[in-house]
């Protein structure tokens, strides 16, 4: 009975309907259309104002549900990363730079930049090349070092 209700619903409301496509061409530019029962607008080489992870949806594909796709873009674009490897640092807004960090000074890698400054990551390479980091976080200070394949944890102190 639901269901029935569901599908007589549906049919008297399909002059009402809204269909949206949106294809990708690289993870900043999509090409957009709408169609109404009047109307079919198109928007090519729509920019992003955020990288969406195309790459990545092939793992996922097939999704069961749209939902779930576009649950899954959003949530991995909002998402804020930055690394630095090979002296090589890819920013939050995914732009990368060439960089030859100096020996035992810290670098900021990231913070906030409001007046509150509620935290900072900060990073530094000793001597034998190791990466330290150091994340303050209002009065917590947390420190982690490589030694081997292993990761320390130092909580104040």
């Amino acid at each position: 009975e639901f269901l029935e209700d569901l599908i007589h619903t549906k049919s008297k409301n399909s002059s009402r309907q809204i269909y949206f496509t949106v294809a990708a061409e690289s993870e900043e530019i999509v090409d957009f259309i709408a169609k109404t029962p009047m109307n079919t607008t198109y928007k090519r080489t729509l920019h992003l104002p955020v990288s969406m992870p195309i790459n990545e949806l092939k793992h996922y594909i097939p999704f069961d549900e749209v939902f779930e796709k576009v649950h899954f873009m959003i949530t991995k674009a909002a998402a804020a990363e930055c690394s630095y490897l090979d002296d090589k640092l890819t920013t939050f807004n995914n732009r990368s730079y060439t960089h030859e960090m100096p020996s035992s000074c810290y670098q900021v890698l990231a913070q906030d930049c409001t007046e509150e400054l509620k935290f900072m990551v900060l990073l530094r390479k000793d001597s034998k090349e190791q990466h330290h980091i150091n994340v303050k976080i209002a009065d917590i200070d947390i420190d982690l070092q490589q030694e081997k394949h292993n990761v320390t944890v130092h909580v104040n102190g």
